[in-house]
């Protein structure tokens, strides 16, 4: 089975003074080679690519650091000037940040690389035996990269979160239908889906649908709602009167 590798680079970790912050910074500069032809990852003039993610989705790419630690690894790089911090998400309700690293990470990375290139014969013979083995003494993060595939399901799964989020536990079921039926919906659908949630909730009471009816009944249209609502209201009077989602 091939091993999961972090590595660092030692020259950047010295001069960080840090060595979370040297692997979450090669992890950027990993995602800036991997978007650089990406035209659509280019913002407001800054001349390196942006990227994506999640505290919570780093902390599964990095599982040895606690939220904490990450994050504040993450703010010293901001402030120390390695990487930039922005939102470029298409919904507003949407707080995941993008990154992209800066100049002065671009040239640590180019330094070490000449760095690297003078050390001599001893090293090429080093780097020959550790090409036949498998690895490398610079060597990125592999198959970690969370939206190497901008039109992924990456945005329809933060909606899907959004919703277990609100929703009743106990009222959430298969999550891949929910995903499926997701992805076909529109970014002004999308974000109806979600407004809507607690306003379903206090006109269902104790007849919430389970989460994938809620969506496939479309009981999250302002239809629908006005429609309930009108019902609810001419009812309010009759003790018999119930509800009229079923599970």
């Amino acid at each position: 089975m091939k091993a999961n590798t972090h590595a660092f680079n030692v020259e950047l970790a010295t001069e960080l003074n840090d060595v979370n912050e040297a692997i979450i910074l090669q992890h950027f500069y990993w995602w800036y080679q991997n978007n650089k032809n990406d035209a659509s990852r280019y913002k407001d003039d800054h001349p390196y690519p942006w990227s994506y993610n999640t505290i919570e989705s780093m902390q599964r790419i990095f599982p040895y650091m606690k939220k904490t630690k990450l994050s504040g690894a993450i703010s010293r790089l901001e402030a120390k000037g390695y990487i930039k911090t922005g939102n470029y998400n298409e919904m507003k309700f949407d707080k995941t940040k993008w990154y992209a690293i800066t100049e002065k990470s671009a040239l640590a990375f180019e330094n070490s690389v000449s760095s690297n290139k003078k050390s001599g014969s001893s090293s090429k013979k080093s780097d020959s035996s550790s090409e036949k083995s498998g690895s490398s003494s610079e060597n990125t993060i592999p198959n970690s990269n969370p939206n190497s595939n901008p039109n992924s399901n990456i945005k329809y799964k933060k909606v899907m979160d959004k919703l277990i989020e609100l929703y009743p536990k106990n009222r959430v079921n298969n999550t891949g239908p929910i995903l499926k039926y997701l992805q076909k919906k529109t970014d002004t659908e999308l974000k109806q889906i979600i407004l809507s949630v607690p306003k379903y909730l206090d006109l269902a009471g104790d007849y919430v649908k389970n989460l994938r009816n809620y969506l496939e009944h479309e009981c999250w249209t302002e239809e629908w709602l006005q429609a309930e609502t009108k019902k609810n209201n001419s009812n309010k009077n009759n003790p018999n009167h119930n509800f009229s989602g079923n599970y």
